[in-house]
């Protein structure tokens, strides 16, 4: 039992760069080599070695300024109490509650998170496959113990195998139990259903697996193609527009961004990401497509133009800012019109498309 409880006094904590010295004048007795991973919406992430093990962890730190001690609890335990499961990122006994900070330690994921691996064209069928029947088995149980995710997302998929032929659904700080009536918050969009875009900030609703269904279609989409399929869920959005009109049968050609797909997967995808939530199929339907094909051979995904901005997934890369605008130059000018190229280049000066794209320090 590694559980600690540990107060120091209170240091100023208005500089965020001084969390990592505060962290570790007040974990300084059972961690060292305190290392910065990443920051989260509510959380900042830690890599450190437990002295008592000599094991590396990984910390999940927040702030109790803007924690409740029973958000915290609720994380950590449902955590704790899923890490039996292998497709389940671990968490361990390590609760640690000082004068400034919730804590709790997870295993370290070597391969980091799905958001720093993805690229144009994305994973490829065999890879997307791995990620998807892992997920989907990740979540199923969750579903079989009335646990709804909420945040499915590649930020929350960590990797520990080559080829991602071993990644686990972790970050349990939206997980609710089906049923609970939640607020609408600032969720990433690009992932929600309609049935939550549809809504106002902080109206409520009732927490239910088929979100975690949509989030699954989702995830599937990005991890073929490295690009979401619209930017919401809603009316507005002309692609997720195309996309009903297809699913309602009110128009008979295939969205231009699912013409990579085969027959098979659109099957799948209908169930997934159909836009009433009591006719959405669960996240076990992704078992019955596994052994089929997923992509039109003679149709690259890469050779697919996602050019509106919200479709981009950005990640950070150490390739310089006039690298990408060559590179863009050149490929947008094969796949896009110059008109729209100069529109999107004054507007979108910082922003590049995919994964491997992206201007440090912005």
């Amino acid at each position: 039992d590694m559980t600690q409880n540990s107060r120091s006094s209170s240091p100023n904590l208005c500089c965020p760069d001084s969390w990592q010295d505060v962290l570790q004048l007040e974990l300084g007795r059972n961690f060292t080599n305190l290392q910065p991973l990443g920051v989260g919406r509510t959380a900042k992430i830690y890599r450190a070695m437990h002295k008592d093990t000599q094991k590396m962890v990984v910390l999940k730190c927040l702030n109790r300024k803007h924690t409740s001690k029973k958000s915290f609890l609720k994380e950590f335990n449902y955590n704790y109490y899923l890490s039996n499961h292998p497709s389940i990122l671990k968490s361990f006994n390590i609760s640690i509650s000082t004068s400034n900070f919730y804590v709790f330690g997870q295993e370290h994921a070597i391969g980091g998170d799905l958001s720093t691996k993805i690229v144009k064209g994305g994973f490829g069928e065999s890879q997307s496959k791995h990620v998807t029947e892992q997920i989907a088995y990740a979540l199923d149980f969750l579903h079989r113990t009335s646990l709804v995710h909420r945040d499915v997302c590649l930020e929350n998929i960590f990797v520990f195998g080559n080829c991602l032929t071993k990644v686990k659904l972790g970050d349990f700080g939206q997980t609710e139990r089906a049923g609970n009536i939640v607020i609408k918050e600032n969720l990433r969009s690009s992932w929600s259903p309609p049935e939550i875009c549809i809504l106002k900030q902080d109206e409520e609703y009732y927490a239910d697996d088929s979100s975690d269904a949509w989030q699954m279609g989702i995830l599937i989409f990005v991890c073929l193609t490295g690009f979401f399929p619209w930017s919401s869920a809603g009316y507005s959005d002309r692609y997720y527009k195309k996309w009903l009109q297809w699913i309602r049968k009110d128009s008979t050609k295939v969205p231009p961004r699912f013409k990579c797909f085969s027959i098979k997967l659109m099957d799948l995808f209908r169930c997934l990401l159909e836009p009433n939530p009591m006719l959405r199929g669960g996240v076990e339907k992704v078992y019955e497509y596994l052994q089929d094909t997923w992509l039109i051979k003679e149709i690259n995904s890469k050779d697919i133009a996602f050019y509106d901005a919200s479709s981009f997934i950005h990640v950070t890369s150490n390739i310089s800012s006039s690298e990408i605008s060559q590179e863009r130059k050149v490929k947008d000018f094969l796949d896009c019109n110059a008109n729209e190229i100069l529109d999107f280049a004054k507007t979108n000066t910082s922003c590049v498309a995919l994964g491997s794209y992206s201007q440090k320090g912005i």
